[in-house]
C-alpha cells in the first residue's frame, strides 16, 4: 500500500513538472530510489513515454477530462474556482460542445465528490465526464 502510494504521488509530482530533487524532497526519499520507482513503472508499462503519460487507473486514480457548459457571465469567476482545485491538472476555454474542459487526476474514492463540488459551482450550466479507459496514442 505504501508502495502503492509513492508512486501514485510520484506521478502526480511529474504531471506538475517537479524536478527529480523536488519530488525526493516532497516524499522524503532519495533520488535513487526516485529513479528506482521510476525505472519500475516504465518497464511494467505504467509510465509511457518521455513526458508523463501515465495509466493512472493503475495506481488508483481516476482521470477524467470534464467538458463544462458555463453561463457566458460567469466565465471568470467559474475559471478562477476551477483553478483553485488542485484535481484539475489542466484547465482549457474551448470552442465546439463545452466552453472549458478540464483535466481530472483523482483518487478513485474521491472524484465523485471534486465532480460534485465543480456540478455546485455558481455560473456552471452542465458537466459532461469522460472517464479515461485506456491509451491509445502517447
Amino acid at each position: 500500500m505504501k508502495k502503492e502510494k509513492n508512486i501514485s504521488k510520484i506521478l502526480i509530482l511529474m504531471n506538475e513538472k517537479s524536478k527529480l530533487n523536488d519530488i525526493s524532497k516532497e516524499l522524503d526519499l532519495s533520488q535513487p530510489t526516485i529513479r528506482g520507482i521510476i525505472r519500475y513503472l516504465k518497464n511494467n508499462k505504467i509510465l509511457l513515454g518521455k513526458r508523463v503519460v501515465a495509466r493512472f487507473k493503475e495506481v488508483g486514480y481516476e482521470e477524467i477530462f470534464l467538458g463544462i457548459n458555463v453561463m457566458p457571465e460567469f466565465l471568470l469567476s467559474v475559471s478562477n474556482a476551477l483553478n483553485s482545485i488542485k484535481e484539475i491538472v489542466e484547465l482549457y476555454r474551448t470552442s465546439g460542445d463545452h466552453v472549458l474542459l478540464a483535466h481530472i487526476i483523482a483518487p478513485r474514492e474521491k472524484y465523485n465528490i471534486i465532480l460534485e463540488k465543480i456540478r455546485n459551482i455558481e455560473g456552471i450550466d452542465k458537466i459532461y465526464p469522460a472517464f479515461v479507459e485506456d491509451i491509445i496514442k502517447y
